[in-house]
C-alpha cells in the first residue's frame, strides 16, 4: 500500500504502473491524502524491488519520460514484493502448517484444498510458485501438472510437487527427464521431509532466474 499526498505523485504513479503493465486502484480518505493500491497484471517480477527488468532498460521510454522512471526507482528503493505462492494439499492440517510456516519467511501464501481448481485458480492467479501434493483426492497432481505445462500462460511457472508415494515420485521425475525442457522448473520432494529442507528448496526455487535454468 502506497500513501500519495499529492496530485503531482499520483499521476507519476499511475504513470510508472501503466508502463509497467499494470494498474490503479483509488481512494480518498480527507484530510488523510490519497492512498494508491499496486495492483501489477504481470505477477513475474524480478529482484529490482518489484518491477520488471525490462521497465528499467528501455532507453527509449527513459528518453520520453525521465520524471517517471526517476520516480520509480526511488520508489522501488524502498519498495518490497513479497513472492505469492499457492498450495495444493487436500489435507487440511498440512496445508494450514504449511502456510504458517512460509508466512513466518515473509511469503504471501495462498491454500487450496480443491484439486480440481487448481488449474483455474493458477491460471488466474499466476502465483510465483506452486507447491503441489500428487495426491489429491479429487484429481490426480500429475494431471494437474500435465495441465499447468500443456497451457502457455501457466507453463513457466515454477512448481514443487510432494508425494510420500515412492513409486509416484520416481514416476514423476523419469517424466520430467523425458522432457527437460517443458519441466525444468519442476521439483520433486519426497515425504516426510524437513521444513528447512522444503524451505531451502523454496527460496533457491524463486532467486533462480528463468534464464539460467
Amino acid at each position: 500500500m502506497l500513501t500519495i499526498l499529492d496530485n503531482r505523485s499520483l499521476t507519476l504513479t499511475k504513470g510508472t504502473l501503466r508502463l509497467c503493465g499494470g494498474g490503479l486502484h483509488v481512494s480518498c480518505s480527507h484530510p488523510k491524502g490519497t492512498t494508491a493500491l499496486r495492483a501489477f497484471l504481470d505477477t513475474r517480477l524480478h529482484s529490482c524491488g518489484g518491477y520488471p527488468e525490462r521497465f528499467f532498460d528501455d532507453h527509449d521510454r527513459r528518453k520520453r519520460s525521465p520524471h517517471i522512471y526517476r520516480y520509480a526507482e526511488r520508489f522501488c528503493a524502498d519498495y518490497s514484493v513479497e513472492k505469492q505462492i499457492l498450495v495444493v494439499d487436500d489435507k487440511n492440517e498440512l496445508l494450514h502448517l504449511m502456510r504458517r510456516v512460509l508466512e513466518d519467511e515473509q511469503y504471501q501464501v495462498y491454500i487450496l484444498q480443491e484439486g480440481r481448481d487448481a488449474f483455474s485458480r493458477v491460471k488466474a492467479q499466476l502465483p510465483d510458485l506452486l507447491i503441489l501434493d500428487l495426491r489429491l483426492g479429487d484429481i490426480s497432481g500429475q494431471d494437474i501438472l500435465k495441465q499447468l505445462k500443456d497451457d502457455p500462460v501457466t507453463a513457466d511457472i515454477p512448481i514443487i510437487v510432494y508425494t510420500a508415494a515412492v513409486l509416484e515420485a520416481e514416476e514423476v521425475i523419469r517424466l520430467i527427464e523425458s522432457d527437460a525442457d517443458r519441466y525444468q522448473r519442476v521439483h520433486v520432494v519426497q515425504k516426510p521431509f524437513e521444513l528447512e529442507s522444503l524451505l531451502e528448496l523454496v527460496k533457491r526455487t524463486l532467486e533462480d532466474p528463468v534464464d539460467s535454468l
